[in-house]
């Protein structure tokens, strides 16, 4: 059992884990130890074998959206107990998972991305850990009582049924990213995204927020994108 001590600290754990010692890796913990962990694994020099190792995930944080959402697509309550008896059971489900390039630094998403709002309110509301889930709700009003409005613009590449949102966007602006030389789309570290022939489109701002989820559940309480999968392959943004 290794404990965790500061932020930062599961991502180093499982960046330099041996792995021929375990079978898998049970995160007890809320959604953020969870995104370490599978940063840490993703960041890996042997990542492509590494994330084939299951992790288990037990509610024991302030948000449990991870572990709500692979509850829910089991029919099972997110309870300590249920979650620990799926491990047990070794109940297995596919995830996908995100990247986001800032600059020279990527990240790896497996619950949402954020900006503005929500971002703001996950953030800022850290020196109320103590009131546990509350916080979000208490700092959430603190937030819209006090507005901030962000400029900025949204790309994206609407799903079957949503080509209609948006504005079109010219085959030039499409977002690339540098990598090792080469010009490439931002995408997962696997097999190479031919996004360039895709139909982008674009929203723009000033925003409050915007928010993209990779799975239905945000937290215990809050299931901000009813019609997302665990494993769907597409995201669902909510922009205010």
């Amino acid at each position: 059992m290794q404990e965790t001590r500061y932020r930062g600290h599961a991502r180093e754990v499982a960046s330099s884990l041996d792995r021929a010692r375990y079978d898998g890796i049970v995160c007890v913990s809320g959604d953020g130890v969870l995104v370490e962990l599978v940063n840490g694994i993703l960041q890996r020099s042997d990542w492509e074998e590494a994330i084939k190792m299951p992790i288990g995930v037990v509610p024991a944080g302030t948000g449990n959206g991870m572990a709500k959402s692979l509850m829910h697509a089991a029919s099972e309550t997110c309870s300590v107990s249920d979650a620990v008896f799926a491990i047990i059971r070794g109940h297995k489900q596919a995830l996908d998972v995100c990247t986001i390039v800032q600059g020279g630094k990527t990240i790896f998403s497996v619950l949402s991305t954020t900006w503005g709002l929500v971002a703001d309110v996950d953030i800022e509301s850290e020196k109320y850990r103590w009131m546990g889930s509350v916080r979000f709700d208490f700092y959430a009003l603190v937030r819209i009582m006090n507005l901030r409005r962000y400029r900025g613009s949204v790309h994206f590449v609407p799903a079957p049924g949503y080509e209609a949102y948006g504005d079109p966007v010219k085959q030039a602006e499409t977002p690339i990213v540098e990598q090792n030389g080469e010009s490439r789309v931002c995408s997962y570290q696997g097999p190479r995204a031919e996004f360039q022939c895709s139909d982008w489109r674009s929203i723009d701002g000033p925003f409050v927020g915007v928010c993209v989820y990779n799975v239905p559940w945000a937290a215990e309480n809050a299931m901000a994108a009813p019609e997302a999968k665990v494993i769907f392959c597409l995201c669902f943004p909510m922009l205010i």
